[in-house]
């Protein structure tokens, strides 16, 4: 799963640096931070649906622990550590066939779409229940 995230964070790393930004390795690890705490963000609401259990402490507060938590994680796995930087995942990415990069690509744009629709669906489901 990690290689998901991983070729997920490159492509999104090669996005930025071909828009010239300052610091496309940290813009990119927290978009990729930001996906995953939407995702444990949907998966948790959904289970008090499904459930009609509350899971407590899910706030504005928890989420923002929660991003800022995989914001860090991500930062340390794709800038300190050697074996993840994104030199390393590029060079891996490369070695890859054109079948399954073009799979992979597939995939990740399925898994952002998916995320953000999950997610704001699940938001404005809310959303018109409360008003």
């Amino acid at each position: 799963m990690y290689v998901f995230f991983d070729y997920l964070c490159l492509w999104i790393y090669k996005g930025y640096k071909g828009g010239g930004d300052s610091s496309p390795e940290f813009l990119a690890s927290g978009v990729v931070s930001f996906l995953q705490a939407l995702n444990i963000c949907a998966g948790i609401i959904l289970f008090n649906m499904l459930t009609k259990k509350e899971v407590p402490g899910l706030s504005k507060l928890t989420a923002v622990i929660l991003f800022s938590s995989l914001v860090v994680l991500n930062y340390i796995r794709y800038i300190w550590i050697a074996k993840f930087s994104l030199s390393e995942i590029n060079s891996r990415w490369d070695s890859e066939s054109d079948k399954y990069r073009a799979n992979a690509r597939f995939f990740q744009t399925g898994y952002v779409i998916l995320s953000l629709v999950l997610f704001f669906g699940i938001v404005f489901h809310f959303a018109d229940k409360k008003m």
